[in-house]
């Protein structure tokens, strides 16, 4: 665990989502939500994106639509590329270079050298389930809508297998849940727009973790 641990950190310091939406929910009612994060000048936060781009919908799109620039400025965000990272800056209102893409449930990591809050608005998804693939190895990830929601209520259950293990950052460290015997020994909750890693084992197979809409409306 140490030896992981290590190289988890590593990775703070310098896998792949696959998301896709059910297409047959047709909804008029758009309603913008909001997420607000205290921000700590030159602390890395570990971070999703629950919410779908204003007028958008589940493709990947710029950090200008999902994140905005709303930020402090000198922002740095690192998207994990599946074997590495891609950083964006954000000075006075304008991301550099502007042309990385993420999807909602994409985890990624942001720094400011500022303590200023962080707010992200976004569409409130309105879809009836989302549905992530899970790889063997390392993937960055996050629930895909805007609750607070407990490990053991993902539905993550149903399809990790023997010896998964999931990721917590503390702002400082990891904290780990581990699958076996059809439980996780470690309950912990998210709170709106945290990320994660999750370690599938590298004798499973590929999985779709299907995640049903937590609410009625939108």
């Amino acid at each position: 665990m140490k030896k992981l641990s290590s190289f988890l950190v590593g990775l703070a310091l310098t896998a792949g989502t696959v998301l896709a939406a059910d297409t047959n929910t047709a909804t008029s009612v758009n309603v913008v939500g909001f997420i607000a994060q205290s921000n700590t000048a030159n602390r890395l936060y570990m971070l999703n994106v629950p919410l779908h781009a204003i007028g958008g919908d589940d493709s990947p799109r710029l950090l200008v639509d999902l994140i905005g620039t709303n930020v402090p400025n000198g922002t740095i965000v690192y998207l994990w590329t599946g074997t590495g990272y891609a950083g964006e800056s954000c000075y006075n209102g304008a991301w550099s270079p502007g042309t990385n893409l993420a999807r909602r449930c994409d985890g990624f990591w942001m720094k400011s050298d500022l303590g200023t809050d962080v707010v992200r608005a976004g569409e409130v998804p309105s879809v009836s389930n989302t549905v992530v693939q899970l790889s063997p190895g390392l993937q960055m990830i996050g629930y895909p809508y805007p609750i607070s929601c407990a490990l053991t209520n993902m539905g993550l259950g149903s399809v990790a297998a023997n010896g998964d293990i999931i990721f917590k950052w503390t702002g400082t460290g990891w904290d780990s849940a581990s699958y076996y015997a059809g439980a996780w020994d470690t309950n912990y909750v998210f709170n709106p727009g945290d990320a994660f890693w999750y370690k599938r084992d590298s004798g499973a197979s590929v999985t779709n973790w299907v995640i049903n809409k937590p609410y009625t409306s939108p």
